[in-house]
């Protein structure tokens, strides 16, 4: 039996995903930014469940486009990481390791991100110095990393910073979706700051700022700051890091829904929980096997759409946890049970769906759930 006769038989919603794009947006990623510094390099933030597209294919695929580097953001996640991709990868984990982890990070050879004093002095005191680490320094974000003071007082510890192998010295911008926003030169500039006081211990470090937004950002970098890994996400599965359609980008993933049901209401009858939506005039409706139970979530509705029968379709009606309706009225010829209807993908930008529900394209990937069938291809 065929893949789709399995699939329409299973009457599950589907996530397609395109491992050539997934690649092809690798290699467009890697020109970026060797346009920017010849010498740079990408490494891939895979995190949660490689943003919901699914770690175990969307790992190997990256290795097999040349990722040497991978980003995640808890240890757990990086050791699954490391049986996925073997011992040859380096693998860096955000939020750095909690008290007691540093012989795990040491035996799968993790590579922990730094971000208090206290994380740096439990590494160091750990006799985990001269294994690699990288140190985060927060220069707007306010959530990990070190501030500016807290710095000032590190680099005054010369025996402390002499116990570390620092790899990596990284940021992450506040702004980055933003391209007029000033923050994001005042962070090239606080940053820079920042590595001039550890350049010192650190001569040799790889510096990090840009996710995907910074890679399509023009960044007022000085000739003191050479930034030479990259680490993006969302770029890599298709979304537009500026949360608009990014037209060098190809599209990774399409969500697809079956249809479950077709029906004909009259004016005044309504559809669904609370019978929010009354017909004004006869309407057909279509059934659709995807709900807030696989994360599609209620604030696609009212302005949701998906695309079915060559057309777009508004959803009406409260999205429920298994089951979503459209009006397809309009359509010149009708469904039958068993088609698919794209929520996102080739004919709606996962941008513009986010838009609709009032969310960004990351929340729509990694909110999928375990019934919506990843399938590769």
């Amino acid at each position: 039996m065929s893949l789709e006769k399995k699939l329409k038989q299973n009457n599950r919603p589907r996530l397609m995903v395109d491992l050539p794009a997934l690649q092809q947006n690798f290699v467009t990623l890697q020109k970026r930014a060797k346009a920017r510094n010849a010498k740079a390099q990408i490494a891939c933030t895979v995190k949660a469940n490689a943003y919901g597209l699914g770690l175990p294919r969307i790992a190997p695929a990256l290795r097999d486009a040349g990722a040497e580097t991978f980003f995640v953001a808890y240890s757990f996640e990086a050791r699954h990481l490391r049986k996925i991709l073997g011992d040859g990868p380096e693998i860096y984990v955000f939020n750095g390791p909690t008290p007691g982890q540093e012989n795990l990070f040491r035996d799968e050879r993790l590579i922990p991100v730094l971000n208090t004093p206290a994380q740096i002095r439990q590494w160091a005191d750990a006799g985990s110095g001269f294994a690699p680490c990288a140190l985060h320094i927060d220069t707007a974000m306010n959530r990990l990393g070190l501030g500016i003071g807290e710095l000032n007082a590190l680099v005054k510890d010369r025996d402390l910073l002499a116990r570390l192998d620092a790899k990596l010295i990284l940021s992450h911008l506040a702004c980055g979706s933003e391209p007029k926003a000033g923050l994001n030169h005042q962070q090239c500039a606080l940053f820079e700051q920042a590595l001039l006081l550890l350049r010192d211990q650190f001569p040799d470090s790889h510096i990090s700022l840009s996710a995907s937004a910074g890679l399509f950002l023009d960044l007022n970098f000085s000739d003191n700051f050479v930034e030479d890994l990259m680490r993006p996400g969302i770029a890599l599965y298709g979304g537009g890091p500026q949360d608009r359609p990014e037209k060098d980008l190809a599209v990774v993933a399409h969500l697809q829904a079956p249809v479950l049901q077709i029906r004909d209401i009259a004016a005044g009858q309504s559809v669904g929980y609370g019978a929010d939506y009354v017909a004004k005039a006869a309407r057909k409706i279509a059934t659709l096997a995807l709900g807030y139970g696989d994360g599609f979530a209620r604030s696609h509705e009212p302005r949701g759409m998906v695309y079915l029968g060559g057309q777009l379709c508004p959803i009406i009606g409260r999205v429920s946890m298994d089951l979503i309706t459209v009006d397809i009225s309009d359509l010149p010829a009708p469904p039958v049970i068993g088609d698919f209807a794209e929520i996102f993908g080739t004919h709606i930008a996962i941008e513009d769906a986010a838009k609709r529900a009032g969310t960004i394209s990351y929340e729509l990937l990694v909110t999928l759930g375990e019934r919506v069938v990843r399938v590769y291809g």
